[in-house]
This record gives structure tokens, C-alpha cells and sequence, in this order.
């Protein structure tokens, strides 16, 4: 499967002031990243940590073909 450019990448942010706590870095899986030909549909497991809790985190995943998606997540417990 040569779908990811590379491995997702995560940014944490403040979600008051948005700015960036750290550096960006490698997002950690539960679990393998994979197709599901029933359902047509790729799947990634992101693995969080407990201490984000009342933070903001952008997860990155680029795509071979140059795509690059992002998703925002507030972190509350």
C-alpha cells in the first residue's frame, strides 16, 4: 500500500492562543495503517497521549499522489 507520502505527522497548538507547543513529530498507530476493500476505505489508528488533555493537535497525512489532508482535534479529557 503506496498510498502515504510518509509517516502522519502531528502539531500541537494552544487552542486559546493557537500557537505551537513543540515541534512537529511523528504521529504513533495502535495499529497498522490499512485498506478495507468492503468498504473502500483506508484506515489510521492515531495513537494519543493523555498529557494533551485541554491542548490542540493537527494531524497531517500526505498522500502520494500530492495530496495532503489535515484534521484538527481538541483534546479535552
Amino acid at each position: 500500500m503506496d498510498v502515504l507520502d510518509s509517516t502522519p505527522i502531528v502539531q500541537r497548538w494552544n487552542c486559546a492562543s493557537e500557537a505551537p507547543i513543540g515541534s512537529p513529530f511523528a504521529a504513533s498507530q495502535n495499529e497498522a495503517f490499512a485498506y478495507d476493500p468492503l468498504t473502500d476505505t483506508y484506515k489510521f489508528v492515531w495513537k494519543t497521549n493523555k498529557a494533551w488533555s485541554n491542548s490542540c493537535a493537527t494531524l497531517t497525512v500526505a498522500l502520494d499522489d500530492g495530496q495532503a489532508y489535515e484534521l484538527d482535534v481538541r483534546f479535552t479529557k
